[in-house]
């Protein structure tokens, strides 16, 4: 299956092969424009390539009549092989985290690392013993020079976008309920964001 993909790479101090590359697999209602924002800051930081690609039947990738978990993790082995690539880092989001999982319970010397975002475990009990058992290596934290930098401003601004992006129109009242639920600097117990839009 022929995947539609763009690649990203560090300005600078990136040497070819010397890094595992970050595969970034999306959602269901998703493509790889979904993961476009962030893969260039992703190759940056990492200093490691960066792939992003349209799973089969999404965007610009080809389409067929057969679509399922196991064929989608086949078109990731394939995408894998036609690049050469002995191990990836898998970031994978909702669908795209099913498929990386199922990828590392297939051919766990393939995955470096594991990122899933969005994606419900439950139904993968052979996924959790694996993890476990330390057979499946999860990216467990970022060090501190791969973190991104943001003000609160920016962390606010983004959630409210996220979370209203949907919506037809953002009224004054769901800025005020966005802020409300953020709470003030005196609300020092909140603890999740709750966005109300109207």
């Amino acid at each position: 299956m022929k995947l539609a993909y763009e690649l990203f790479l560090p300005s600078e101090g990136f040497s070819e092969n010397s890094l595992s590359p970050v595969i970034m697999l999306h959602g269901r209602t998703n493509s790889k424009k979904t993961w476009k924002k962030f893969a260039p800051e992703i190759a940056e930081r990492t200093k490691r390539q960066v792939y992003i690609y349209d799973a089969r039947n999404h965007g610009d990738s080809s389409w067929d009549d057969e679509m399922d978990l196991d064929i989608l993790t086949e078109d990731l082995e394939e995408f894998m092989n036609d690049f050469d690539m002995e191990q990836a880092i898998l970031i994978g989001h909702s669908m795209g985290g099913k498929t990386a999982m199922t990828f590392a319970l297939k051919k766990p010397e393939a995955v470096e690392k594991l990122i899933v975002e969005d994606t419900d475990t439950e139904d993968y009990p052979e996924f959790a013993k694996q993890v476990h058992l330390g057979k499946i290596n999860i990216l467990r934290g970022v060090s501190d020079s791969h973190t991104c930098q943001c003000g609160r401003d920016d962390g606010e601004k983004s959630c409210f976008e996220f979370f209203t992006r949907k919506t037809e129109k953002r009224s004054k009242a769901t800025k005020e309920k966005f802020d409300l639920s953020l709470g003030g600097a005196s609300n020092k117990k909140r603890r999740k964001l709750v966005c109300l839009a109207s």
